[in-house]
This record gives C-alpha cells, sequence and structure tokens, in this order.
C-alpha cells in the first residue's frame, strides 16, 4: 500500500454510525476500498491525525474532539428530510469540512461531489418472461419528517394492486405495520432531535396493513441480486427518498428493469431516454406513468449502458478519491 497523503495520516474512520477498526474492515465498502487504494491508512489503534465520519454518529465525539477542527471530515449520504440531525449547523460546524452527494443536500459551504451509492456499469441481459407488471425494490421506511416521500411508494404501490396490475415487492419490513409504527416512532426522535416538527401519518401505517392483504402483491423480502430482480417487472418503480435527491436507485433499474416509472429530482432528467417515465411525487401522477410504461417504449441496452457508464460507481469513485486528494494543496477550513 503506498504512503498515505499527509494531510491526512493515520485515519479513524466511523462508517455509518460504526466505528471501523482495521482497513479490512473499511475495504468492504465501494467508497473505503478507492480511499485505501490511493493510500489512505485506517488507524487501528489510537493513533490517528484526522477522524473521518461517513454520516454522523454521536458515538465518535470523543474521538473527533482529539484531533484540530480542520481534521474532522464529514461525508453525508442521506438528504435533510431523512438524517435531518446531519444537516444541523451545530453538526456541520464541529467538522473542518463537509461533503455532501445531491443537490438536495447542499448547505452554502459544503463541497458538492456528484453520485452516491453503488450501481451497475453494464446492462444485464434478461431472456424471463416478466412475472409481475411493477417491481419495486426497497425497505420499508417511515419517515416523520416533512419532504419524505416513503408515504409514496406504499400509496402507489396498493393504488397499483387495486388496479389489478400484479406488484413484486422486495426489501424488508414490508411484512408487519408493527414495523413501520415502530420506525415512525423513531423517526418521531430523530425529528425532534434536530428541531424538526414530526408529522405522523397513521394514514401509512393503515396502508401498510392494506398492501399485506391483496392478493396480487407478492412480497419477496430481501433479494440476493437487484439486477435479477428488476428482471422479473414490466416496470420498475423507482421512488427517492426525497424529491431533491438524486441516489443510485435510477440507475440500479436502468442497468436491468424493461421501463422505469422514477419520482425524484429534476437533476435526473439529463438521463432522460426512451422507457423512462417520469412523475409528480403524488399517486396519481404515478399511476399515469405506469400505465404509460406498460404500453411504451422500453429502455433500448446501447442508451442504457451510455448513461450507466457516465454515472458508473467506479467513476463516483475516482472522482471522490481525487476531490478529497486535492486537499493536499487546499487551505485548511471547510471548503
Amino acid at each position: 500500500m503506498s504512503t498515505a497523503p499527509s494531510v491526512f495520516g493515520s485515519v479513524c474512520v466511523f462508517l455509518f454510525g460504526s466505528r471501523i477498526k482495521s482497513a479490512d474492515e473499511f475495504r468492504e465498502s465501494p467508497i473505503g476500498r478507492a480511499f485505501l487504494d490511493s493510500g489512505l491508512v485506517v488507524s487501528e489503534g489510537q493513533q490517528y491525525s484526522s477522524v473521518w465520519c461517513f454520516d454522523f454518529t454521536w458515538k465518535a465525539c470523543f474521538h473527533l474532539f482529539r484531533v484540530p477542527r480542520s481534521q474532522r471530515f464529514l461525508f453525508i449520504f442521506e438528504p435533510r428530510t431523512v438524517l435531518p440531525a446531519q444537516h444541523r449547523r451545530v453538526v456541520q460546524k464541529i467538522f473542518g469540512r463537509v461533503f455532501v452527494f445531491s443537490h438536495g443536500q447542499r448547505n452554502e459551504d459544503t463541497e458538492f461531489i456528484q453520485g452516491g451509492g453503488a450501481f451497475s456499469a453494464q446492462r444485464q441481459a434478461s431472456l424471463q418472461k416478466p412475472k409481475f407488471d411493477v417491481v419495486m425494490a426497497n425497505a420499508n421506511k417511515s419517515s416523520a419528517v416533512r419532504g419524505s416521500l416513503y408515504h409514496l411508494r406504499v400509496h402507489a404501490l396498493v393504488a397499483a394492486a387495486k388496479s389489478n396490475l400484479t406488484v413484486g415487492l422486495a426489501g424488508s419490513g414490508w411484512e408487519s405495520s408493527r414495523v413501520a409504527l415502530k420506525q415512525t416512532m423513531s423517526s418521531v426522535a430523530a425529528a425532534l432531535t434536530a428541531l424538526e416538527f414530526p408529522l405522523v401519518r397513521t394514514k401509512h401505517i393503515r396502508r401498510i396493513r392494506l398492501l399485506n392483504t391483496l392478493e396480487n402483491v407478492t412480497l419477496l423480502g430481501s433479494v440476493s441480486s437487484l439486477g435479477d430482480f428488476y428482471t422479473q417487472g414490466r416496470v420498475a418503480l423507482v421512488i427517492e427518498n426525497d424529491p431533491e435527491f438524486l441516489s443510485e436507485k435510477l440507475f440500479n433499474a436502468i442497468a436491468a428493469a424493461q421501463a422505469v416509472v422514477y419520482v425524484g429530482t429534476e437533476e435526473a432528467k439529463k438521463y432522460s431516454m426512451p422507457g423512462i417515465y417520469f412523475a409528480n411525487p403524488d399517486v396519481e401522477s404515478v399511476a399515469t406513468a405506469i400505465r404509460s410504461a406498460l404500453s411504451g417504449h422500453k429502455i433500448a441496452s446501447d442508451k442504457a449502458n451510455k448513461v450507466l457508464r457516465l454515472r458508473s460507481q467506479d467513476l463516483f469513485e475516482r472522482r471522490l478519491v481525487a476531490r478529497v486528494n486535492g486537499l493536499n494543496t487546499s487551505s485548511s477550513g471547510k471548503i
């Protein structure tokens, strides 16, 4: 392994709320692997010169305050409506540098890096006949913070099923309305922590219960291959966490689905192609887009691969590493 950039030295890393205690653990994440390959050294003891948090956790505070503020780095992957505490000024002022990955997350003094998440760089071929009219892959989440699109997912699926469409739903947490209730309560706590007024939607809990009873909805739980799952549907429904957030979800669907109905940021429209149908964040607009997708154009492999190469995980990793390594020659303080 090459020598780490001197501005970083040996790094103490917190990855998504858990402290990473070895380079091998950090390497398990695609971004961690890219940084290690570029020469970053992860501390496996108490000696480190900087602390990196991939999503903030209060567990990191003891370690953060052992290094100068200019050597504290925060990387935020989720939008404000999902992890509001990440975007509080009191949190971000702890760090010397803050990086965000989508326009919807930006504060004026944060560095924006396009991309986020892991997605395919090549469209996968499918020879099987679709089993479902509509497929969606998301863990069931419930947010008490305003602006979240979590609730639209379940309402749109119920509407599709009531229209006699078959629905294949992959992801954990859909089997029980009790899970949604528990997650809502956790989200209430998160909202209060971020000084947001929580908004509890009981209709969401009722829709989860209804979704469980509809005969033409198949709950598949966690799936081993997202690509194989998407090939089972005539249309993939992709709804972002927030209307201003562009994540890997769209590109994972482009890599395998016949057609995609997308609800999210306007930024995604620059990747428009036949077979992608954009909808507004309301049930009626989603239902109309699904009908159009079922009878309209399908995604062509050549156009899909052009987009996937542009937004591949490898390209994102290289861009991120280059941006962060560029701090070697930058001044200290928040970018």
